[in-house]
């Protein structure tokens, strides 16, 4: 088994220098774009109605790229639609594009975040949501629908905002994670409907656990307006709540707020009980202290947090900053064989995903799925360290086992 020191100078040759590999002139993203969506809803800015927003992230790693000199793209057609029982209510078709510039990207469980899909001036009441997505490069299709009720903005004497909208530094792209990445400002929107005939000053902040850490004052509003805020990110302040509120001379204050989570811990434990998290150990170092968090799942259970917090400590190779870059490392890994190798068994079970999460990208692969006379198989190579793992399909149900290393 590798010991931790030569684990972080592997992970440290693959951050600075990966091969891209060259199957033909096609670079393959493996997997399902089994694509996350969040709906919203606004004020419509055309007249007495709401409009919906369909906020799509789909994993690079579940889109099939091409290699077009000097990148890889991916293209998609994308359709949502709103359905009233079995009738069309409204429609918006789209195509839309995604570039890297590595291989490694390809295969990545970064998301594409599209532009919004806006469904616009949608009466309020209860619809069928319908999403459908078509990755154009592979013609595969995938589609989900939900029920969704279209809420009311219109009121005669208070402000209403629509949803408060996490986004990114330009003010385009939303943000469909669950975090926000780490930096200075914090970037975010909304839309307010002012009853006719009134004035509302709008302020925005930022809050932990009742204590207002932020605020400021935009002006005054009035009408359908769409507003767009950056406030400062707290130091030291893991998760916070940022908070858009309208002032009116008549009525109470109105607001809207939105908890968000910094993405200092972005990968975290992937197991779904203990002793998963303990066998994932146990992929990065089979020892005395692996052996003593498992110990401890029965006689001490109480220990085992802090037990796996020092485990990581101990091998963090920048101790003075926030960021444990191994343990970030290990379980981005973990994440991308699920994705990878999924199947039975985990991802990250199968031999091919442990040896990924221990060695990362190969820096070339070759296949040979359909070789008349012989299972599938599959040999990867490793350049620094030195390293070549054979891999076969025994049984011909797409799980690899290792038969080889040299």
């Amino acid at each position: 088994m590798m010991t931790t020191e030569k684990i972080i100078a592997v992970l440290s040759i693959i951050t600075i220098a990966l091969s891209i590999m060259a199957m033909n002139d096609r670079a393959i993203g493996i997997g399902k774009p089994m694509f996350d969506n969040k709906t919203t809803f606004s004020p419509s800015l055309d007249g007495d109605a709401t409009d919906v927003q369909v906020f799509l992230s789909i994993p690079y790693a579940g889109l099939q790229f091409i290699k077009r000199r000097p990148v890889y793209s991916a293209k998609l057609d994308v359709l949502t639609a709103i359905y009233r029982e079995d009738r069309l209510i409204l429609k918006t078709h789209r195509n839309d594009s995604v570039d890297v510039e590595s291989y490694r990207e390809t295969n990545s469980l970064e998301k594409f975040a599209p532009e919004a899909y806006i469904l616009k001036s949608v009466e309020p009441g209860e619809f069928r949501l319908f999403i459908s997505v078509v990755d154009l490069e592979s013609k595969q299709e995938y589609s989900r629908s939900a029920d969704i009720i279209v809420p009311s903005f219109s009121n005669d004497s208070l402000p209403q905002f629509g949803s408060l909208i996490l986004i990114d530094v330009d003010g385009i792209r939303p943000f469909n994670y669950d975090f926000y990445p780490v930096g200075d400002s914090i970037y975010f929107k909304t839309t307010v409907a002012v009853p006719e005939g009134r004035t509302s000053i709008i302020s925005f902040g930022i809050e932990e656990s009742g204590e207002l850490l932020f605020s400021d004052t935009t002006g005054i509003t009035e009408g359908v307006v769409e507003l767009r805020f950056s406030a400062p990110i707290p130091e030291d302040v893991g998760r916070f709540s940022i908070f858009v509120s309208a002032k009116s001379s008549s009525g109470s204050p109105v607001r809207v707020d939105k908890e968000v989570r910094i993405a200092s811990d972005r990968y975290r434990h992937y197991g779904s009980d203990k002793k998963e998290l303990v066998e994932q150990l146990k992929i990065l170092e089979d020892g005395p202290e692996v052996d003593f968090i498992e110990d401890a799942i029965c006689d001490e259970p109480e220990k085992i947090d802090s037990l796996v917090k020092l485990f990581w400590k101990n091998r963090d190779p920048t101790p003075n900053t926030e960021l444990n870059e191994l343990r970030e490392e290990f379980y981005r890994r973990i994440a991308i064989a699920n994705a990878r190798f999924y199947g039975t068994p985990d991802g990250w079970r199968s031999d091919m995903g442990r040896i990924y999460i221990l060695y990362g990208e190969p820096d070339d692969i070759d296949k040979h799925p359909f070789d008349i006379g012989y299972v599938a198989y599959e040999i990867w190579y490793f350049y620094n360290p030195r390293m070549t793992f054979y891999f076969e399909d025994r049984h011909g149900i797409g799980n690899y086992e290792l038969v080889r290393q040299e």
